[in-house]
């Protein structure tokens, strides 16, 4: 009985092996792209990641559909990616909504550059109030039980008032202080985040409160009236520092300085203090001119300047 050895056949395809490399890394980049699409910040990360990703699972679709790579490689690494790239964009909505929300607290100062303005440490606690005893007699409140206290009629001093029930939404002007600065809130916490405008003011100045205002807080020397309770007295064609109402305190025009150490002016639409509420702005070297029109709502001189008309 003979026996016969099979060979094989030389001229047989030996059967590949799957190269799995790319596919691979797309899953990898595609999960990891994921995971940080979860993770605030880190999920920027998940942009690069995921287009990385789906790039290399796009290239590994036709070796996979000629059985050269793993289909579950190739297919996971293409919907993580996927995935990975719209996290990505849901945190980028996320993120502009936040940054969105109305935080004008900063203000513009006399180097034209935006700066949040804190309030002025007192000097010492024991410091005594400027204003006349009756008027500090009028702001101080009174201990009472009732929840809403009464509305002051002496115009408002230093203090924290709560707008709707201890001061009415409207526009309030103060002649000015040694020390002047208000900042409106939109809650009680005390951190910068509540600030909704504020201002250090130089001369006199305004400041309008909305309705949906929760707090404006006062500091410094000066007094706080009602527009319609203050007296406006234009000053005799020269304007210093100061914010002016125009049409009643300044008319509309063109104005000139002769300049200063600092000089800055900022037109603006209403007194709301925020950035939102100014047209147009300049810090001057040297003499400079600056046209009102009658849409304008007030203006505001900054500095060591002084303007008048011509």
């Amino acid at each position: 009985m003979s026996m016969s050895m099979r060979h094989p056949d030389p001229y047989r395809p030996m059967p590949q092996q799957k190269q799995n490399g790319l596919s691979i890394s797309a899953m990898v980049l595609g999960i990891i792209g994921t995971l940080f699409g979860f993770i605030p910040v880190l999920g920027l990360l998940s942009l690069p990641l995921g287009l990385t990703g789906l790039v290399l699972g796009l290239v590994t679709v036709k070796a996979m559909m000629a059985g050269r790579t793993s289909t579950g490689f190739t297919i996971t690494g293409l919907v993580t990616s996927v995935v990975a790239i719209i996290l990505f964009f849901a945190q980028a909505v996320l993120w502009g909504s936040a940054l969105s929300e109305p935080n004008s607290s900063a203000v513009i100062s006399q180097d034209g550059r935006e700066r949040l303005i804190l309030p002025t440490q007192p000097q010492s606690s024991q410091a005594e109030s400027v204003l006349p005893s009756e008027a500090s007699q009028a702001l101080a409140p009174e201990p009472s039980s009732q929840l809403t206290p009464e509305r002051s009629t002496a115009g408002y001093g230093e203090g924290m008032y709560k707008v709707g029930s201890e001061i009415e939404p409207g526009t309030y002007r103060t002649a000015g202080g040694g020390r002047c600065y208000y900042s409106r809130l939109r809650d009680a916490t005390g951190g910068i985040g509540s600030i909704i405008a504020n201002d250090n003011l130089q001369g006199q100045g305004y400041v309008a409160l909305q309705e949906s205002d929760a707090y404006i807080n006062f500091s410094g020397d000066c007094l706080w009236e009602p527009v319609h309770a203050a007296k406006l007295s234009p000053p005799a064609g020269k304007y210093a520092s100061g914010m002016y109402k125009v049409g009643s305190e300044i008319e509309p025009g063109t104005y000139r300085t002769a300049g200063g150490d600092s000089c800055y002016y900022s037109r603006l639409k209403d007194a709301t203090g925020g950035i939102g509420s100014i047209i147009a702005n300049d810090n001057l070297r040297g003499q400079g001119f600056v046209t009102l029109i009658e849409s304008d709502a007030y203006i505001n001189f900054s500095g060591t300047c002084t303007w008048t008309k011509g």
